[in-house]
């Protein structure tokens, strides 16, 4: 096994919730030194310390639980070029950092943000009735949003999204009004990308012909 002098310590910020890369030396803890590991945010990630240069404490501040976890890691663990180790939340089993060379730690973020983006489409998948419309509509709804298409008739512009898994609902916070677009059929699609806007009131949708689509009432919303 290949021991490095330097290392990499990716920690998730407890205040933005970006994974922060800090390059630590082996050098830095002659004379029992503590690294402090702070995020470019500015908020403190926690501390890194060796009496000896062969056992070291990491200190973290974790955004899962909110309270600090101390990992206890040696030497091989810590300065190895071959592989990367990962640290977790004791009370959620979530993950708050890996720490390793900066090739290992690189790759395993890569397929931890990989099997969470598979999970996060499988789970997408299951919920809605037809996958594949309700992408369709959401697109339209989001390029109708850019151009300012999308609007309430009070005047608000910063409406809230529901996504449902047959249908998606609008709602206005200012005025109260909300409205369904269906998410079944192709032709729901179709439908909607024929109109040039889309206005909220008080009586549901209105599509730029005019043809009106009742109101609903709110559930769990998504700001646009």
């Amino acid at each position: 096994m290949l021991i490095s002098t330097t290392a990499t310590v990716a920690l998730y910020c407890p205040d933005c919730g970006k994974i922060e890369f800090t390059r630590v030396s082996l050098f830095q803890f002659s004379g029992n030194k503590t690294i402090t590991l702070k995020c470019s945010c500015g908020a403190p990630l926690g501390t890194l310390t060796s009496n000896s240069c062969r056992n070291f404490l990491l200190d973290v501040y974790c955004g899962m639980c909110t309270g600090n976890h101390r990992y206890r890691l040696n030497k091989k663990e810590l300065w190895t070029e071959e592989s990367a180790e990962q640290l977790y939340c004791e009370d959620t089993g979530l993950e708050t950092g890996i720490v390793g060379s900066r090739e290992a730690v690189e790759t395993a973020i890569d397929q931890l943000e990989s099997a969470i983006a598979r999970l996060d489409c499988e789970l997408q998948d299951d919920y809605f009735e037809d996958p594949e419309i309700m992408y369709q509509l959401l697109n339209v709804i989001y390029d109708m949003a850019d151009v300012g298409k999308l609007y309430c008739k009070c005047g608000n512009t910063n409406l809230q999204l529901e996504i449902l898994s047959d249908r998606i609902e609008l709602n206005c916070q200012c005025c109260q009004a909300s409205g369904i677009i269906k998410a079944a059929t192709e032709e729901d699609v179709a439908a909607l990308e024929r109109q040039g806007e889309l206005q909220l009131t008080q009586k549901g949708i209105v599509l730029s012909n005019m043809v009106s689509i009742k109101s609903k009432k709110r559930h769990d919303k998504k700001n646009i």
